[in-house]
This record gives structure tokens, C-alpha cells and sequence, in this order.
């Protein structure tokens, strides 16, 4: 008998030993969960210097696949000089760091935690699909863009090789890559269509401007004056075979009044932007209610990633009076399925009792009232009333191994 208490006493300090690891490392540890910031600019426009002048908390995780080339290269004995040696190798080596990088945000992603993705930004079409992808998951994502003269980029580009030995793709790829920022996100405002969509918040609808010295207001020493004064911006051929191609110079007139607004403006919004400490996407708040009462069970691990919503339907398919399916928890099951699985799983959902739900986010489609959200093409009321037929074990395996093999980027 004593035994039998002793087997007893085990197993309760083991689950308390288990509610404390839950409580330590769940979704409630996660400071700005659901927050995704995109900072576009081409090479020398100072994304990380305007990070830090936007007041950007230090907790949000940096996703740049050119530190890694830094610390990797010199391991193999290859220049950080994209130029020079082997090609196909550095090609090979960069397009495994990517790989690498993309793995690394979706295990972040999978744990809600806050990113900063710094970008040139002239890849406009597959910046689009990370942000929405993110969006989709619950993400709130924010975007501020900065702007540097191309032959300024170049110059910084080959400054970053020679004087600090940093990295540098050369000058031809610089400026074909600062000539496309020049005409994809300032000329044609590429991230100003994607600042309407539900999700996406711009923290200046402008472009900031990076060439005065924000303590002084004066135009900095590195620059020249006639930039602000010429009519058109020249953006030279990169290989240097053909002729220049101009457009209206987005540097003409400009001033630090008008710059130190935009920096302003930007400082309030994401202020206000971090200010809920729940997401505002309602994708995101669902799936956040739900790994607040998973946690709160002290199951293990459970409540720090967005898989633990799967795991925990498997335990409540083996053992429902032990691991109830609160309604929280069932709809994050429901919204992070893959549409195959979503497919299988039908469900009522009247729209009186689920308003906040968005069919932005969701195959419920229930009219929606989230805040910040109310864009135009909001949708209108609607009841779908589906047959029930509930998940299986082999459906949640089958969808945390998608989920893990998915690469959002």
C-alpha cells in the first residue's frame, strides 16, 4: 500500500513539475505575440540605425539571411565578397543559408514570437506573399520603408567591403537592386497597395527620406546638396552598357521638417500598433485565447506553439473528460487547419454568436466588426450551418507535419 502512495505522490509532482514548465514557457511569456515588422530599403539606408530611431523593442527577432552568410563564409574559407572565388559554390552555400533562414522563422513563427524583417524590399511579389502568409497565420504585420540614392547605395556597399570587411554582392547587383527599390516601392508604391489590405498596418504611407542627420536637421556630410535639386533621378545602367533611365527624383525639395514627420508619425503608429497585448488579427486572437487555456492546463510543454493546439485535440480525442474541448481551443483547431482538412471538418457557426470572425482568416464566413480592421470589402452577415464530423488522430499528425514542413518564405 505504501508502495501504491508512493507511485501516487510521484505522478502528482510530476504533473506539478509539468504545470511549472507550462507556465514558464507559453504563449503568456511572449511579449508583442502575433507582431511581424517589415523595414524596406535598399543597401546604406540605414534599416537598422531607423529601427532603433522608430523605438522598435529589442525583443522582436531579426530575420535576415545575410547574417548568416557572415558567419558561414569565412568557415569555408570563402570572401564575404560576393564577386570573387568559386560561384557556383557561394550560390550553392547561400541558397542552403536561405533554406536555413526560412526554417528559423517558421519555428518562430510556430511560437508567435515578435520578428523584424529587414529587407531591401525590391522583391515586391514575394515580400506580398510572406506578408499575407503571416497574416493567414494571425500575425498583425507593420511596414515602414527608407530611402537612400542609388549611387549612395553602391558607394556604402563597396565601403562595407573595403573599410570593414562586412559583406558586398559588388556594385553591379547593388544598383540593379537600389534601381528596382526606386521603381517598385517609391515610383510605383508598391507597399502603399498592400497597406490596404486587412492585416497591414503602414506606419508612414510615405517614404523616409535617410539623408539628414537627425540631431542637427542638416543634410549629412555624405550627401550631396544637389541631390535635393535636381528634377530627375538618374538610375545608371548596372552593367554599364547602356543608357541611363530617369524618373522624378523623390529627394527633390526635400527637408528635415518634412522627414522628421515622417519618423514622427512613424514613432506614434507603432507605438500604438504595440500598445494591445493581445493580436488585433483576429486569426491571431483566436489562436492566442487558445494557447492561453492550454497553457493554463499545465500539460507538459503545451501552450508555446501554435502545433500544441493539434496536440492537445489528440489528447482530447484519447481522453475528452480528462482534456475538454473548450470552444476557444476548437476554433483555433478549425482555423489552423490546412484546407484539406478543413474540407472534412464542418461545423455551425451563426454569425450573432461569432462576429469577430473574418472569412479573410477563415472558411466561416460571418460578418466582421475586428478593430482596425474595418477596410472596405468588409462582408456581410451570413449563416453556414455544416454537418459536424470531428478530427481524427491521423488528421492532426498529418497537419503538424504540414505545418512543419511549410516554409513561409
Amino acid at each position: 500500500m505504501a508502495f501504491l502512495m508512493d507511485i501516487r505522490e510521484l505522478k502528482k509532482l510530476i504533473q506539478e513539475v509539468k504545470m511549472q514548465e507550462a507556465l514558464q514557457r507559453g504563449i503568456e511569456q511572449v511579449q508583442n505575440p502575433f507582431k511581424a515588422v517589415f523595414i524596406f530599403g535598399p543597401a546604406g539606408a540605414g534599416k537598422t540605425y531607423v529601427k532603433d530611431l522608430l523605438g522598435l523593442p529589442d525583443n522582436f527577432i531579426g530575420i535576415n539571411t545575410d547574417e548568416l552568410v557572415e558567419e558561414v563564409f569565412p568557415k569555408y574559407g570563402l570572401s564575404l565578397n560576393f564577386t570573387e572565388g568559386p560561384q557556383a559554390v557561394k550560390q550553392e552555400l547561400r541558397k542552403l543559408l536561405q533554406q536555413a533562414s526560412a526554417n528559423k522563422m517558421r519555428r518562430y513563427v510556430n511560437k508567435c514570437q515578435p520578428l523584424l524583417i529587414d529587407t531591401p524590399g525590391d522583391k515586391v511579389a514575394k515580400i506580398r506573399d510572406i506578408v499575407r502568409a503571416l497574416v493567414e497565420i494571425g500575425y498583425d504585420v507593420a511596414l515602414f520603408q527608407i530611402n537612400v540614392p542609388p549611387d549612395y547605395s553602391v558607394q556604402s556597399d563597396e565601403e562595407r567591403w573595403v573599410q570593414r570587411g562586412e559583406r558586398t554582392v559588388g556594385a553591379k547587383l547593388t544598383r540593379q537592386i537600389a534601381n528596382n527599390y526606386q521603381k517598385k516601392v517609391v515610383r510605383d508604391g508598391a507597399y502603399l497597395q498592400l497597406g490596404q489590405e486587412r492585416g497591414v498596418t503602414l506606419l508612414s504611407d510615405k517614404v523616409y527620406p535617410n539623408i539628414f542627420d537627425v540631431n542637427s536637421g542638416e543634410i549629412r556630410d555624405d550627401f550631396d546638396m544637389a541631390m535635393i535639386q535636381d528634377d530627375k533621378l538618374e538610375l545608371k545602367d548596372p552593367k554599364g552598357g547602356k543608357r541611363s533611365q530617369y524618373m522624378r527624383n523623390p529627394f527633390q525639395g526635400a527637408n528635415w521638417e518634412e522627414a522628421s514627420e515622417i519618423l514622427k508619425a512613424a514613432q506614434t503608429n507603432l507605438s500604438q500598433w504595440l500598445a494591445p497585448e493581445v493580436p488585433l488579427n483576429p486569426t491571431g486572437r483566436v489562436i492566442y485565447d487558445a494557447l492561453m487555456y492550454i497553457q493554463d492546463q499545465g500539460i507538459g510543454t503545451l501552450g508555446d506553439e501554435i502545433t500544441d493546439i493539434a496536440e492537445y485535440g489528440a489528447e482530447h480525442i484519447q481522453d475528452p473528460k480528462r482534456y475538454p474541448m473548450p470552444p476557444e481551443v476548437d476554433e483555433a483547431l478549425y482555423m489552423t487547419m490546412g484546407k484539406s482538412l478543413k474540407a472534412k471538418i464542418k461545423r455551425s457557426a451563426p454569425a450573432e454568436k461569432r462576429p469577430e470572425m473574418d472569412p479573410r482568416y477563415s472558411d466561416i464566413n460571418v460578418k466582421y466588426t475586428g478593430p482596425t480592421y474595418t477596410k472596405p470589402g468588409a462582408p456581410t452577415a451570413k449563416d453556414i450551418v455544416k454537418e459536424e464530423q470531428p478530427l481524427s488522430l491521423g488528421d492532426l499528425k498529418d497537419f503538424i507535419a504540414e505545418f512543419n514542413k511549410k516554409n513561409i518564405t
